[in-house]
């Protein structure tokens, strides 16, 4: 593997966990089933404002970073293969 598919699995999991991270702490997940499942329905979240700039935040963010993420595996994955690469 060279380095610059590796840059890119790494830069998708960086992304991948950003949007994790602004999705658990700025979401209300207490109504997601794994978490019913396992009893965690417990407070554990930051109550932004309604404003424009927080429903970005809130709502936009985590899915464009795990859009951005899912590019990022798709060149991973296609990095040596020139064809494909310039179709995707």
């Amino acid at each position: 593997m060279n380095k610059g598919r590796l840059i890119y699995l790494i830069l998708s999991g960086l992304f991948f966990g950003l949007g994790v991270c602004i999705y658990i702490l700025f979401r209300d997940i207490r109504h997601l089933l794994i978490i019913e499942k396992m009893n965690l329905t417990g407070k554990a979240f930051v109550e932004l404002k309604p404003s424009l700039m927080n429903n970005v935040l809130k709502y936009n963010l985590p899915d464009m970073f795990w859009f951005v993420s899912g590019i990022l595996v798709l060149r991973f994955i296609w990095f040596p293969k020139k064809k494909e690469q310039f179709f995707f």
